[in-house]
């Protein structure tokens, strides 16, 4: 009878926990955009190659990263490792298939 209890305490326990808030997405600033369009210069790619999506709640934004035939796997690389080092925690990451 007591596992009867302790099953059912912790079924009733989330159910009347409050609803969990997601967090809201990072609404990029004119400063990120600018991070994004130095690193297409710096590294070569082609115009518009890196561009931010953002995503209702609860998905994050992410920065797109889209790829032309002319565009190498090492200008790629090198635009990834250009972007501000707090970007990895602040958005996602999508590669155009």
């Amino acid at each position: 009878m007591r596992e009867a209890v302790v099953i059912i305490a912790a079924v009733a326990l989330p159910a009347a926990a409050p609803p969990a808030a997601f967090p809201q997405p990072v609404i990029p600033t004119a400063a990120d955009q600018a991070a994004l369009d130095h690193a297409i210069k710096q590294c070569g790619l082609h115009p518009g190659a890196l561009y931010f999506i953002r995503y209702p709640a609860p998905h994050p934004t992410v920065i797109r990263l889209t790829r032309e035939l002319s565009d190498t796997q090492g200008q790629l690389d090198c635009a990834l490792n250009y972007l501000p080092r707090d970007f990895q925690g602040r958005f996602g990451l999508q590669f155009e298939p």
